[in-house]
């Protein structure tokens, strides 16, 4: 029904794993805000700068589009607090399953090609690791994939993507754009560092 609540639990093998908006801009703001002055004052003389910044300090949840992901059958959500890579381990672990994740769909933040350099990263990175971006991560059956998309996206505004898929394995995989599978690290940031 419309009142259920999803937990990180119910993930099953051959759900697809999608994630709303995009991801690392916080993060980079994260590390934007801990840079010299000098290159802080450089960012900031940019949108892509302000914009990192403005979602570091003032991340938006996805209350609307996490019930719109409930009501299509999402089997497991999970916010995405300390970087994809991290939370994905979180949810596969709680649910028993492992994931595949396709790095070149991964929907890095737009700002971060510019913001990266300035700090040090790479955009796929701070997407992958960052955190406190709070978007969602759910797993949802691929039949519902489409039509979520487009019920999320005329009634928030709110990209959805797609980026791989729960599997049986147990282990987290991340595959390159070349098509090479790579153990993914379920590591994120520390924030305090």
């Amino acid at each position: 029904g419309k009142g259920r609540s999803v937990t990180r639990s119910g993930a099953r093998p051959g759900d697809a794993l999608v994630v709303t908006g995009t991801l690392g801009a916080s993060a980079g703001g994260l590390r934007l805000s801990r840079a010299p002055e000098a290159r802080q004052k450089q960012a900031l003389s940019t949108d892509a700068g302000r914009a990192v910044v403005a979602m570091h300090e003032r991340p938006v949840a996805r209350v609307g589009e996490g019930q719109a992901l409930a009501a299509a059958g999402a089997t497991a959500m999970i916010d995405i607090s300390d970087g994809l890579a991290l939370d994905l381990a979180r949810l596969c672990e709680e649910s028993s399953v492992g994931a595949r994740i396709r790095l070149s769909d991964v929907p890095v933040s737009p700002a971060l090609g510019e913001v990266a350099p300035m700090v040090g990263m790479e955009p796929l990175d701070l997407a992958m690791h960052g955190g406190e971006d709070y978007e969602l991560l759910a797993a949802l059956p691929g039949q519902a994939v489409e039509g979520t998309q487009r019920a999320v996206r005329d009634r928030f505004a709110t990209p959805l993507t797609a980026l791989g898929e729960v599997t049986d394995t147990g282990r987290l995989v991340a595959v390159q754009a070349d098509g090479t599978e790579v153990p993914l690290e379920p590591k994120g940031w520390d924030h305090f560092a």
